[in-house]
């Protein structure tokens, strides 16, 4: 190494290692039920704790006992929920993926309450109404006939005056949610990959919903 070199190294200073990016083994799992069913999934990454935390500022806590999650993934909402429930409330989610829910038993809380079935199908398993339903449904994979079955399923569980909160990556589904719902309001975070739109609606429309689900039979 000539003089000039040695000098140059010097002011430089030595070189410094790239630091690595290490990925959860959470957002590999999640990954690897994209990629194994993406209609089902709906997104190779999992929902930012951004979109939690809005999500559960939509929701009045204090009014709520029994609430019901569907498609929570590996459980970024899931926890955030937890954080805000009433100790004598109840979480019910819903994950018709099994690694999914592995995952999602880790969680040594006890008001947690997960079931390996099905969103269309959690009118099977309730035996009462709740206050609240949170999904993460990928509503836009949906045929028409699938999308109308699954409010069907949701209006069924949900106390009247209750909350819906429906996440989505599109503004669009307002309108369709509107049919559904009398009341709808729409937020938007860009805390996200990529931005999360969150729908709450309340009061189902259920006319609309009968002429829908007679359309699909």
């Amino acid at each position: 190494m000539s003089v000039a070199q040695r000098r140059d190294r010097d002011l430089i200073g030595p070189k410094r290692a790239r630091p690595q990016t290490i990925v959860p083994m959470k957002n590999l799992l999640f990954l690897k039920g994209f990629l194994k069913n993406w209609r089902e999934v709906g997104s190779p990454v999992p929902s930012s704790r951004h979109v939690a935390k809005k999500i559960c500022k939509l929701i009045d806590f204090s009014r709520i006992r029994n609430l019901v999650e569907l498609g929570p993934g590996t459980g970024v909402i899931t926890q955030e929920i937890l954080r805000s429930l009433q100790a004598d409330a109840r979480l019910i989610v819903f994950e018709v993926n099994k690694d999914y829910c592995d995952e999602l038993r880790s969680s040594p809380d006890s008001r947690l309450t997960i079931h390996n079935v099905s969103a269309f199908r959690i009118h099977t398993v309730l035996r009462e109404k709740v206050d609240c339903v949170v999904s993460g449904i990928p509503i836009a994979t949906l045929s028409k006939a699938e999308f109308t079955r699954f409010y069907a399923a949701v209006t069924e569980v949900l106390e009247p005056g209750g909350v819906f909160i429906q996440i989505q990556l599109s503004p669009q589904y307002y309108s369709t949610l509107k049919r559904f719902f009398r009341e709808v309001r729409i937020d938007f975070t860009c805390r996200n990959t990529p931005p999360a739109f969150v729908y709450r609606c309340r009061w189902p429309a259920i006319g609309a919903l009968h002429q829908d689900l007679v359309s699909a039979a």
